[in-house]
């Protein structure tokens, strides 16, 4: 950024989605009171949305970019900036190791690659191939200006979150080690199992692959940042993954490094949070918990236990931490096999208005069980990444492969209803809206196409 007027642009673009209810609002139609009504069929069998809504395939797995490789596929994570006024879409790819990714058959387009710019080239030369790529959108004209690779050489890079100084966090779900055998003789040269920081800007330039291993090593899903205190929050995906705050020592300066810490629930240490079992307790939604933050010492982790250090200080794990998303001052998190039916949980998360500030008497902020999956025909199906709309409402992307794969909206309420729906067997993935609100984005991940859908957005 040139100078505080482009930071606060740029943080207003991204904080769109962080904006308060009433900016938009559902349109009740004959589906039900809190949706957009009953799905249309697609002619074309691939995308079915309600009446008055369309799709635009953005690009799919093995397009050519415009820096000479492919659009690489597994599509997952996304986020939407705005510079210039065009949109700018940060696009992971939860890729290893496979020919899908951006050098095509034989990795034969790897050796137009700037070596210096993969993070992890194997011992057999051959590089992972998971990363990150930018798609420049025009969204008055629904078109794609270019595309590009932005980071390269990572693996499994599933969700992250945007920043509101203009940047993307892209998250590996690993523990990878360096020297660890990756694939028959091949073996890693670089640990896994970080963040990196990819500047949201129109420049279509690779990054140099820098992990932020202040913010520890784990199995990492995705991060969300509190624009008021620059405090990161991050989910893990494990069945008893933590709930970790990273509290940088420079608001905005993630290389600067900082502390790790992990969610307690005040006066239930250890709490069981998934409800499988009645002999561990019931959480009901809307119960509300106070909580505080334990410290976790040695987060570049090489024995793959900071949950097991926040456990025996007595953090909770949640069933498998996924999607999370801040809006409107609070922030929503996804528990992919949490509850009752271990169909999903959506937990909310209210910081307190001291939260990160490093006092000794800290409040901590408040937890609250927001939905549970009841399993019903309009009720989420294993719930992954998630957005907070313009409405307030949440979108959450399904992630399981049967016949008909959904993306169901929640009403802040926390009414459930179907807004898409695909057949193509794959997870849903990435969902997020345009700063100017008239597009949605979401990709279906194992065909790796990516979406963008217009409609009856009612102001």
């Amino acid at each position: 950024m040139n100078n505080r007027r482009d930071f606060l642009k740029m943080s207003a673009a991204v904080s769109l989605a962080f904006a308060s209810p009433g900016l938009l609002f559902a349109d009740p139609g004959k589906g039900g009171k809190f949706g957009y009504g009953d799905l249309v069929a697609d002619p074309k069998g691939i995308l079915d949305l309600p009446k008055g809504f369309s799709y635009t395939i953005v690009s799919t797995m093995g397009d050519p970019m415009s820096d000479g490789f492919l659009v690489p596929g597994r599509s997952d994570g996304m986020a939407a900036f705005e510079k210039d006024g065009v949109t700018i879409l940060m696009r992971n790819h939860e890729a290893g190791f496979h020919e899908d990714g951006p050098y095509g058959e034989h990795f034969k387009l790897f050796s137009k690659m700037n070596k210096e710019k993969v993070y992890d080239i194997c011992t057999d030369g051959r590089p992972c191939t998971g990363g990150v790529s930018k798609v420049i959108f025009d969204t008055k004209k629904q078109q794609v200006i270019s595309q590009s690779l932005a980071l390269t050489g990572t693996y499994w890079n599933c969700a992250g979150g945007p920043t509101p100084w203009g940047s993307w966090i892209t998250c590996e779900e690993t523990n990878k080690k360096k020297n660890e055998v990756a694939y028959k003789e091949r073996r890693f040269t670089q640990d896994h199992g970080f963040n990196f920081e990819v500047p949201a800007t129109a420049k279509a330039e690779l990054i140099d692959p820098v992990p932020l291993k202040a913010m520890g090593r784990f199995r990492h899903e995705a991060i969300c940042v509190d624009p008021r205190t620059g405090v990161v929050y991050q989910t893990e995906d494990r069945g008893n993954g933590l709930f970790y705050r990273y509290l940088p020592n420079e608001k905005g300066k993630m290389h600067k490094g900082g502390k790790l810490q992990a969610l307690v629930f005040a006066e239930h240490k250890g709490l069981v949070t998934y409800n499988h079992d009645p002999k561990w307790g019931t959480i009901e939604p809307g119960n509300k918990y106070k909580t505080k933050w334990v410290d976790i010492e040695n987060v570049e982790s090489p024995g793959d236990d900071l949950r097991k250090q926040g456990k025996n200080k007595g953090a909770s794990g949640f069933c498998r931490g996924e999607g999370l998303w801040f809006g409107n001052g609070e922030l929503f998190f996804a528990a992919t096999a949490g509850g009752k039916k271990r169909l999903g949980q959506i937990w909310k998360y209210i910081p307190d208005k001291d939260e990160g500030a490093g006092a000794q008497n800290e409040r901590g902020g408040t937890i609250i069980l927001h939905h549970e999956s009841s399993g019903g025909p309009t009720d989420m199906k294993h719930c992954d990444n998630i957005t907070v709309a313009p409405t307030g409402d949440i979108f959450a992307c399904e992630d399981h492969g049967d016949a008909s794969v959904r993306l169901i909206g929640l009403t802040p309420a926390g009414q459930p209803y179907v807004f898409a729906s695909h057949k193509l067997k794959c997870e849903f993935a990435g969902v997020c809206f345009s700063p100017d609100a008239s597009t949605m984005f979401v990709n279906a991940q194992a065909p790796g196409i990516t979406f963008a859908i217009t409609g009856p957005w009612k102001r």
